[in-house]
């Protein structure tokens, strides 16, 4: 393999494995860095470092040593800084400086940033320790996170100032940086707009309304529904604002993901990444759009023109469910075979092995299986869910069921 250009790639999850895939098809020799024995796209790379993704020096050391010719990570937020740090000691070619890296990674500078370029979002304040709590000017309820983390970690909704101390001391504890954010909770529907910036112009691919467990945990969501059930006039604010962003950051070419509030006249932007969104995301913007974001993303990273042909989708309506367990062991998910033999599962894919202890505290890490659902209303999907809320389960190594049923709300 002497003689190709190497691409390392910062993080094994799923989209990573057909990034890889894709960049061996093209004749570019692949090293992966992830800091699990077996992640998902250790078997599509040519060589796998099992160090973090987060140690600066590792990442440095290893890029120096495989001749790196691109940085990459395409899907995740927490490297993201690490690989245009790293891109710019060794002067590799990358789409976004460091100091972008860290506008999209870091929510404090994030919020400032988009305050400063007059797209709405919600009023906030940044602490530094747990004596630095300021909530002065800022009307309850409040949301509490950590600065710097992903996939819901850490994030908690408060109503008064006993609850702004609890969820601020948890939020700098689990915080890379020390540092967490307080802002005011904005009430409405939360949506994701997946976009692709083509020669600066930002396009809309999808829009997807996240569906969300009311409990106590503010931001978790166990399941998304395509388009979203939005007015005309906020899609045209969607990308109005989508276009605000790119172009302040200098994007020519990349993905974009933003995830907001549709409040009573407006959009308000939670955070927004310069990637394309986790987990099913990709196969999700392929199906309803024909647009395959890993490639798009992968051209621009390689300096390519990424041709963008947006299709309409065979089905009007789209959704996806993840499912959570209690706190056990998983030892067996019975009934899939069936939902997919009378077309009530699209498609379903394995998070988590069997055997493995589960927390029970549902965050993203503790989905069991992810699954796709297919439609002509939104109706027909709820009936869907339905049939599979009775016929779907997860057991324990007792034989007891252990899957979260109660936290799907059906329209």
């Amino acid at each position: 393999m002497q003689g190709l250009k190497t691409v390392v790639i910062l993080g094994g999850v799923r989209p990573h494995a057909v990034l890889a895939d894709y960049l061996r098809q093209r004749g570019y020799r692949t090293v992966l860095i992830d800091y699990l024995p077996h992640p998902f796209a250790k078997d599509h790379v040519d060589i796998h470092y099992q160090e973090s993704t987060l140690d600066v020096a590792v990442v440095e050391q290893i890029c120096r040593k495989e001749n790196a010719r691109y940085i990459m990570d395409l899907c995740t937020d927490r490297a993201i800084p690490v690989g245009a740090y790293v891109a710019e000691r060794l002067g590799i070619d990358h789409p976004y400086s460091y100091e972008t890296s860290l506008i999209v990674t870091n929510k404090n500078k994030m919020k400032a940033w988009l305050k400063s370029i007059g797209v709405p979002t919600s009023d906030f304040r940044m602490v530094l320790s747990i004596d630095d709590i300021q909530d002065e000017g800022l009307r309850y309820p409040l949301v509490v996170k950590p600065s710097d983390a992903s996939g819901s970690i850490g994030i908690t909704k408060v109503g008064n100032s006993q609850e702004l101390r609890d969820a601020v001391e948890k939020a700098l504890s689990l915080s890379r940086n020390q540092q967490a954010i307080v802002e005011e909770f904005v009430q409405g529907p939360e949506i994701q707009i997946d976009c692709f910036v083509a020669d600066g112009e930002a396009v809309v691919l999808d829009i997807k309304e996240k569906r969300k467990y009311t409990g106590d945990i503010l931001t978790l969501s166990y399941g998304s529904l395509i388009p979203a059930r939005i007015s005309d006039e906020m899609k045209r604010r969607c990308h109005v604002i989508s276009n605000r962003i790119a172009t302040a950051l200098g994007i020519e070419n990349g993905p974009l993901y933003i995830q907001a509030i549709v409040a009573d006249s407006d959009v308000s932007v939670i955070e927004f990444g310069i990637r394309f969104g986790g987990n099913l995301s990709f196969r999700i913007v392929q199906d309803m759009t024909g647009v395959d974001i890993i490639t798009t993303s992968a051209d621009a990273f390689l300096g390519l023109k990424p041709e963008l042909r947006i299709q309409q989708p065979s089905l009007p309506v789209y959704a996806t469910y993840h499912v959570f367990p209690r706190k056990g062991v998983f030892s067996a998910l019975v009934g899939c075979d069936e939902l997919k033999a009378d077309g009530s599962i699209d498609t379903l894919y394995a998070n988590k092995p069997t055997g493995m202890m589960c927390s029970g505290d549902m965050s993203s890490s503790e989905r069991i299986v992810s699954f796709t659902v297919r439609a002509g209303s939104y109706r027909e999907v709820d009936e869907k869910m339905k049939h599979i809320l009775q016929t779907m389960d997860v057991l324990d190594e007792r034989g007891e069921s252990i899957m979260r049923k109660d936290i799907y709300e059906l329209v």
